[in-house]
């Protein structure tokens, strides 16, 4: 579903002409009115916000030229206009919206961010740098020496922590990597990893947290050692099966470095060697089970970044090109080309991916769930089943597209006395 905003066919052109009797300041206040409607349109809030990341492309370039006619001038007019609370939002590169994103990322801490530990320092670590510096040029009130021009236009050309570094690296993890969006047997698969990695944690003999983590923090890096070592963990003789731990994080330490040895497996292949891992979005997949409302919650940190690195990329373009209209031209086509393709990839990455988790995902939470609170399955009473049940409903609530209602069935075969389930949906 593509939503269709009147903001948007406003924002297809945009001129501004100024009579030549119009003050300075009268010029600096329509100037920047013009960017912070650019601005507001491209940044609203929306009810879909993979529709909006995926509208974001024909904004971007609009949101780019408007932000080429500010100067960093200071003036009483740019000085009163910084009361106002539009012009403050269009200076301020934190959106709260991250906020949503960042509480699905605390929950596990640093670890399962090997992947987007690079994420972090090719594109968000330089976006913060570029952030403050920007936030700099537009104060009229910060006093800029005669450094601060060549200081930011080196970054602006650093082919590590310039915009277009960025955006190169962005459609890198973000497209080319990620071509072919997750399908229904992937979902399987990946289910399949997950209970079975359940079934493993479960052989582990953890002393004081008992709690079993969240499969997400591991599962990408067991994925890898499973397929390497080829055999059936859960028959092999394994050490790290009769050691007693303290805490799960040591224990699957301890087994992961055991299988890599058994397997010869060398403990930096993780790093060198995966293959499936050079797509961002898939490792979000594999990391929160497709969860949609931690994909839309990255889908919106993403939006905003796109956002703010087209502010900083206009400032880019007037510090390294000064009046070179061809070249300013030709630098605004390559990154706006390359955030509408960011844009509009993840959307529907993300739209198709979410689409193929029924039913395979959904099911897999129900085993899992079951093997967390239910691991006798030969004897399971009506509490037990309540409360799986209860829990497996709240975890489906968020897993692929959003608006499904989910049934759970329990029936008993007498004959072996198991609990049999399945899940049905209405969408």
């Amino acid at each position: 579903m593509m939503l269709m905003f009147s903001n948007f066919i406003l924002l297809l052109y945009i001129v501004t002409v100024f009579s030549n009797s119009t003050t300075s300041h009268e010029n600096e206040a329509k100037v920047v009115d013009v960017a912070v409607k650019a601005f507001t349109a491209s940044s609203s809030n929306s009810p879909d916000v993979l529709t909006a990341l995926n509208t974001l492309g024909p904004n971007t370039a609009v949101l780019f030229k408007s932000f080429l006619r500010i100067r960093p001038n200071v003036s009483q007019t740019l000085d009163l206009m910084l009361q106002r609370d539009e012009y403050k939002e269009l200076i301020n590169f934190n959106r709260p919206t991250d906020a949503l994103w960042n509480n699905f990322a605390d929950r596990f801490g640093v670890g399962i961010f090997r992947m987007l530990k690079d994420n972090s320092l090719k594109a968000t670590l330089p976006m913060m740098a570029l952030s403050e510096l920007s936030s700099q040029y537009y104060n009229p009130k910060f006093h800029k020496h005669n450094g601060f021009i060549p200081a930011f236009e080196q970054v602006c050309l650093d082919y590590e922590s310039g915009p277009r570094s960025i955006t190169k690296y962005l459609v890198s993890r973000l497209v080319t990597e990620c071509q072919t969006p997750l399908t229904p047997e992937d979902a399987k698969e990946i289910a399949s990893h997950r209970v079975y990695f359940m079934q493993v944690l479960l052989r582990l003999q953890v002393l004081i947290d008992k709690t079993v983590p969240d499969l997400g923090l591991y599962l990408a890096e067991f994925i890898l050692i499973r397929n390497q070592f080829k055999r059936d963990i859960l028959s092999e003789q394994l050490c790290s099966f009769t050691q007693q731990y303290f805490y799960y994080k040591d224990a699957i330490k301890a087994l992961f470095n055991e299988l890599r040895t058994k397997a010869s497996i060398e403990n930096n292949q993780w790093e060198d060697n995966k293959p499936s891992m050079n797509c961002l979005l898939k490792h979000l997949f594999l990391s929160f089970n497709f969860n949609h409302r931690a994909m839309v919650a990255f889908a919106d940190k993403l939006r905003n970044e796109l956002i703010n690195l087209t502010q900083h990329a206009a400032i880019c373009a007037t510090i390294m090109y000064k009046k070179d209209e061809e070249a300013i031209e030709q630098y605004q086509n390559v990154i706006v080309n390359d955030i509408t393709r960011i844009g509009t990839h993840v959307s529907q990455y993300f739209n198709n991916s979410l689409l193929s988790a029924w039913p395979s995902t959904h099911n897999g939470i129900l085993k899992e769930q079951m093997l967390l609170n239910s691991p006798n399955s030969t004897n399971v009473d009506q509490n037990k089943l309540k409360m799986v049940t209860n829990l497996t409903r709240s975890l489906l609530a968020n897993t692929g597209l959003p608006k499904c209602v989910f049934v759970l069935y329990w029936w008993k075969l007498e004959v072996s006395s198991l609990h049999n389930t399945k899940t049905s949906t209405f969408c």
